[in-house]
């Protein structure tokens, strides 16, 4: 689901398990895990009435404001594996809509047909299909 085994070199998981996931918590992974499953991009829920109540003054989590996005004039580089189930196609493709069309010159994308979601940082060729890109965009831009 993460990883791609023809691209995967096994004598490094002991590393990767000291780094993944990576500047994260349990609190984290589980937004990540409630808004996987309302298929929306929501505050955080801390599944109480009164708790949400507390922090929102109202009784479920509100979604995030994407208005602000009319506003993005950032060039950023969106790089994604289709055999990647975490951060899937559909899922970039939804984030890309909220955007107005003036700001696609600000927006490049790269699909890696074989990468899944962690290959795009340890996947042995990642140098040469991922980090040569992100050097080259960020000496453009």
């Amino acid at each position: 689901m993460c990883i791609r085994d023809r691209y995967w070199d096994y004598n490094i998981l002991p590393i990767v398990c000291s780094h993944e996931p990576g500047g994260s918590s349990v609190k984290n992974v589980m937004h990540w895990m409630q808004n996987y499953q309302k298929e929306g991009f929501y505050y955080f829920d801390y599944g109480t009435e009164a708790v949400n109540l507390k922090h929102y003054n109202q009784t479920t989590p509100p979604s995030y404001p994407t208005s602000n996005l009319k506003q993005w004039t950032t060039p950023t580089l969106f790089i994604s594996g289709k055999q990647d189930y975490l951060a899937t196609q559909e899922d970039l493709k939804a984030f890309l809509d909220l955007l107005p069309e003036e700001q696609e010159k600000y927006i490049e994308t790269k699909l890696i047909d074989d990468y899944s979601h962690i290959d795009l940082v340890w996947a042995q060729n990642a140098a040469e299909w991922v980090f040569k890109d992100v050097v080259e965009f960020l000496e453009k831009h």
